[in-house]
This record gives C-alpha cells, sequence and structure tokens, in this order.
C-alpha cells in the first residue's frame, strides 16, 4: 500500500510539515502497486480551473482533482450599538424584560481560488451564543428566551443575512463589560452536479469564531473621558483599644463614595501588619444600597514578615456617580501576635479611570493595642486557719503561715508584681512579729518591703461591728516581689511566715477574731489587659480564726466536793443516832421481838404459835 504526497506550502509561513490531505491506494484499489511511483502536477487536464494531479502506479496512471476550497466572510451588526442606561440600571431591585435591538448576521460564502464549477451548494450549521462563559448571560435572543440560537441553512456563492432580536431579562450587575455576541458555524459541501462525488470543502485554515460587542452607554461627560472623585473612610464601631488574646475578629466598616463621573473597575486595598489575616466580608447593617451589593476580596498568602494586603473589587459593576456603599470587612486577629502599641490600618481607593490619587483615596487609622493575660492568684489550704489561746497565755506566741499560688493561664509571658500585706501590730501592740517570705520556685525573684500605718483608730467599734483585723485597723508589712517574666503555664508558691502573739486581743473586747492577710498579682496596665470578667482573679485573701478558750481552776472544785461530802456523812449519822441505832438495848429489844414467835430452846420438837 503506497500513499502519494506533496508539499503544500504559503508564501508567508512556509513550507507545511504536516499533511493536509493523505491518499492512499487502498482507497481507490486494492490491485494498485507502487501507488505513487510519479507524480505530475500543475495542470489543469479536467477544465475546471483547479490544477489536477496525476499519480502513476504499476501499469496503471490515475488523474486526481482538485477539490474547489471555499472561505466565509462574516459580519455581525448590532442596533442600537450600545445599551443605554435606562435600560440596564435597575434602582431598588425593580427589574422587567427589556428590548435591547436587533443582531444582523451576514455569512458571505466564496471560492479561494475560483473555480469553473458554478454556483457551488453548501450546507452551513451556524450557532449564536451570547456571553459565552458567563454562568449567566445578561442578554437573550427573543426566539429561544435563551442564550443559544442555531441555524442550518443550504448557501451558494452569495451573501445571507439574517436579523435576531436580543432581549435584556433583568437587573445587570456586570455593566462594564459589554456583551459578546459569538458565532461559530461549520460547513459541508453539496456534490456538484456532473462531476460526480466532487465536492467543495471548507479551507483547513478558515477562521470559524466570530465576535460582536454590545457595550453599556457610559456617564463620562461631552469628553467621553471619565473622572471619577473617590473618597475612603472607615473606623471600627463600639472599639476603643484593640485587646490582642480577647479580640479575635476585627470589623472595620468601610464607607466608599464617589462624587465624580462613573468609576470603572474600583478597587479597594487594605495594609495591615502581620498577626491579621482577612476573614470575611459583609454588608453593613441598616443600609439601603441601590442594588445587592457584591463585594469580593482576595487576600495574596505570604511568608514574609513585612504588611500584608487584602485586594476588594466592587464586582466590575460601574461605580456610578454620586454612589455611597457601605461595607464590613473582618480580620482575624493572632491570639498570639506582636502588634507594638498601636496597629496601624491602611486603604486606598482606586479605579481604571486612573484618575490622579488625592487625599481623599486614601484614609489610615490607629488603633491603640493592649495584650490580653490572665494570671490567677489564689490562698493555698496549706495555711495556718485557726488558733485557740486562754487569758493566761496572752504572752504566749504561735507560729503561723499563710501560703499563695499564682499561675499564668494565659497565652503569653508578661513581668508582674505580687504584693502581700500581713497585720505586724495594732495600737502599738505586735500582732505578727518576724514576718517572712519564702518562694521557693524561683529564688531569684527578688522581694522589698514596706510599712503602712492604719487608717481607723476607733478600734472597739470597728470590732463590735466587724470582728476582722487587716490592715484598715492595724500597720501592715507590705512585701512586693517582682517577677521579670512570667512563663505561660507557670506556678509559683508564696509562703508568709512568723509569730503570732495574742496579747492584742484584749483591746478588741472579743472572743474571736479574724486575722487577715492579703496577696494581689499587679502588671502594666498600658500594656496588658486582663480577660473580662477575670479581675476578681487577681486578689486573694487567707483568714485565720483566733478564739479565745475558759480554763477553769479545779481547786474549788475539789474542796466543794469533799466539804459536801463530810456534810453528808454527817447528816446520815444524825439519822441514824436519832432512830437509835448506837443504843445498847438495841440487841435486846430485837431478841425480845423475836421470842414471842419463837419457843425455848429447852422444849422438844418445834411448834408454830398459835
Amino acid at each position: 500500500d503506497s500513499q502519494a504526497r506533496g508539499p503544500i506550502g504559503a508564501a508567508a509561513t512556509g513550507l507545511c510539515h504536516s499533511h493536509s490531505n493523505r491518499v492512499a491506494g487502498s482507497q481507490l484499489s486494492p490491485r494498485l502497486q507502487y501507488f505513487g511511483r510519479s507524480l505530475s502536477g500543475g495542470q489543469d487536464l479536467t477544465m475546471d480551473g483547479l490544477v489536477d494531479l496525476a499519480v502513476g502506479a504499476q501499469g496503471h496512471a490515475l488523474l486526481l482533482r482538485s477539490r474547489p476550497v471555499l472561505r466565509v466572510w462574516a459580519n455581525i451588526r448590532i442596533l442600537p450599538k450600545e445599551i443605554t442606561r435606562s435600560l440596564f440600571e435597575c434602582p431598588w431591585h425593580t427589574s422587567s424584560v427589556q428590548d435591547l435591538g436587533n443582531a444582523t448576521v451576514c455569512l458571505q460564502i466564496y471560492e479561494s481560488p475560483k473555480t469553473r464549477l458554478g454556483d457551488l451548494q453548501s450546507s452551513v450549521t451556524f450557532d449564536l451564543t451570547l456571553d459565552p462563559g458567563r454562568l449567566s448571560p445578561r442578554a437573550v435572543f427573543k426566539e429561544t428566551k435563551t442564550r443559544n440560537l442555531t441555524r442550518v441553512q443550504v448557501l451558494g456563492l452569495s451573501e445571507h443575512c439574517e436579523t435576531v432580536r436580543l432581549l435584556l431579562p433583568a437587573c445587570v450587575e456586570d455593566s462594564m463589560a459589554p456583551v459578546v455576541l459569538r458565532l461559530n458555524y461549520s460547513l459541508v459541501g453539496k456534490p456538484i452536479p456532473g462531476f460526480g462525488k466532487l465536492q467543495p470543502m471548507l479551507a483547513v485554515d478558515a477562521e470559524r469564531y466570530f465576535t460582536a460587542l454590545l457595550p453599556f452607554e457610559k456617564n463620562c461627560g461631552a469628553d467621553h473621558v471619565c473622572q471619577d472623585d473617590l473618597s475612603i473612610t472607615f473606623g471600627v464601631s463600639g472599639l476603643k483599644t484593640l485587646v490582642v488574646g480577647s479580640n479575635l475578629e476585627l470589623d472595620l466598616e468601610v464607607t466608599v463614595r464617589n462624587d465624580g463621573e462613573d468609576s470603572y473597575g474600583t478597587t479597594i486595598t487594605f495594609f495591615y501588619p502581620p498577626g491579621l489575616s482577612y476573614r470575611r466580608v459583609t454588608e453593613a447593617q441598616n443600609q439601603r444600597q441601590p442594588r445587592s451589593l457584591l463585594v469580593n476580596c482576595d487576600s495574596t498568602p505570604t511568608q514574609s514578615q513585612g504588611p500584608r494586603s487584602t485586594r476588594c473589587g466592587l464586582n466590575h459593576f460601574i461605580f456610578r456617580e454620586g454612589a455611597q456603599v457601605t461595607f464590613v470587612v473582618t480580620f482575624d486577629v493572632n491570639p498570639k501576635a506582636q502588634l507594638g502599641d498601636r496597629l496601624l490600618l491602611t486603604a486606598n481607593v482606586s479605579s481604571e479611570n486612573n484618575t490622579p490619587r488625592t487625599s481623599k483615596t486614601t484614609f489610615r487609622l490607629e488603633l491603640p493595642v493592649k495584650y490580653a493575660v490572665y494570671p490567677v492568684i489564689s490562698s493555698h489550704e496549706q495555711s495556718t486557719k485557726y488558733l485557740n489561746f486562754s487569758a493566761s497565755e496572752e504572752g504566749r506566741r504561735s507560729q503561723a503561715q499563710h501560703r499563695y499560688q499564682v499561675n499564668n493561664l494565659g497565652q503569653r509571658d508578661l513581668p508582674v508584681s505580687i504584693a502581700f500585706s500581713v497585720p505586724v501590730e495594732l495600737n502599738r501592740v505586735a500582732v505578727w512579729t518576724d514576718v517572712e517570705i519564702f518562694h521557693p520556685q524561683n529564688p531569684s525573684i527578688q522581694c522589698s518591703s514596706e510599712r503602712t500605718s492604719a487608717t481607723e483608730s476607733d478600734v472597739l467599734t470597728h470590732f463590735k461591728k466587724n470582728p476582722v483585723l487587716n490592715c484598715s485597723m492595724a500597720d501592715c508589712l507590705r512585701f512586693r516581689c517582682d517577677v521579670p517574666s512570667f512563663g505561660v503555664q507557670e506556678e509559683l508558691d508564696f509562703s508568709l511566715r512568723g509569730n503570732l502573739s495574742f496579747d492584742w486581743i484584749s483591746q478588741t473586747a472579743q472572743k474571736k477574731v479574724l486575722v487577715v492577710s492579703v496577696a494581689e498579682v499587679t502588671f502594666d496596665r498600658s500594656v496588658y489587659s486582663q480577660l473580662p470578667g477575670q479581675e476578681a482573679f487577681l486578689r486573694a485573701q487567707m483568714e485565720m480564726v483566733l478564739e479565745e478558750y475558759e480554763v477553769h481552776n479545779p481547786v474549788p472544785l475539789i474542796v466543794g466536793s469533799s466539804v459536801g461530802g463530810l456534810l453528808l456523812l454527817v447528816l446520815i449519822t444524825a439519822v441514824l443516832y436519832k432512830v437509835g441505832f448506837f443504843k445498847r438495848q438495841y440487841k435486846e429489844m430485837m431478841e425480845g421481838a423475836n421470842g414471842q414467835t419463837v419457843p425455848p430452846s429447852g422444849t422438844g420438837d418445834p411448834q408454830v404459835a398459835q
């Protein structure tokens, strides 16, 4: 099986290395051998205006005729040439079907090169599509009520035109890009009468697609150059200070206004530091927009530690003269972010109008920054909670201990100071002496102490109302321990130890009093902020009960018991004496009484007395 080959090419593009036609000998006759052994071309042997090709084979010569080649010229005209604003602008979401006008499609089929074969016929199928590639078309054909329209026609070598009606079915959100009408066609030649199966064909390099654009009317004045006048402002409603770790989101309410001519391709770019990341964009509450707000924001991920940016577009709809939009952009705030003491946010607005920037197109906002912390202090169970004493032991002293535990439950290290206040003297009488503070977990912590004076002096009145000894009634010793870096999840244990005296209690005229020590955690509130509702955990106190008990003297009880016993013995003796218990005749009297019932012992058998 052999095949005939011939080079093709063009002056502009040169030799073509891929074949356009392939004729195998087996297609013509299975008996052909050495098909393509010789070639002879360049002559019009059939007198049809097309060169023919003679191909030799073993014992045969074949004449291959050239097929007529057709090309198509297309033209699309749409009237009116643009969509007026009254058609595509839909204030307050009202919509109705609007007539856009007519689209005239003309096809001209011609030979290339020309032949003497007469009016060649071919079947042409052409498809019309509105807004190809868009999810939802902005215009439709009146005939089909869809974006597609197909026609099949048998055409000769002449111009054919067809007119279709276009409709605008709804409000247009994107009125910046023009409506696209695309023509796609295919051509199949009809057999030429009198020439057997000879059919014309479409040129292999013929253009298959044609498009026409229907733009939207622009409001750009007499010079047809749009000069917009954009401005942007934003703020954080109700937020005076950003607390990192507490405020997990930051909402910016952004307002963009255009006081000039129509603005096209309006975009807003936000610049912010690492630690913030774009989350979402929403429509501002209680804001009535002239059309549904379509803002699309995109943030490009970056690995660098430099400023980040987010670009927001108004979804390519035209930002009209005098228009204003308000929307909310939300950023996530990393709980571990380091933003310094102030957060700088910048935004600028621009458009494809290429209007020079002004002071109104850029807006900056500085927001104070603090960092949420969560230190907690509490009293320890292993503290001295109860001591008792007697009046005779007022000079005695007992060792007492108050323990406190401090934890950092937050997500960042911070320097803290811990203050402890202990009553040590009441009206110049010692209460708690030799008080020292211990912190075994971190011996490097430095603590200082100072003495504070009482603020109240009426001891009896105070203790009658409230039997509590604290630093308002007593002179106190105040310890201050500075921790340069209190680590995350770190725990510190502090112990206050000293000797407790009981001499001062007589001033209170109370049998039972409470001695209170207080501990408090402080930090730099210009840098850090306690989590909301957790302020109570920055202060703790330890209450120790002192109670006087009665000591009874056993001597009076012993003497009284002894005297009482003697008196009772005397009384019993007197009673016995009175009844004659101690008389000599008592024995005889008893015997006489027995003789009346018992006979003398000298008789025989005893008899029962009658």
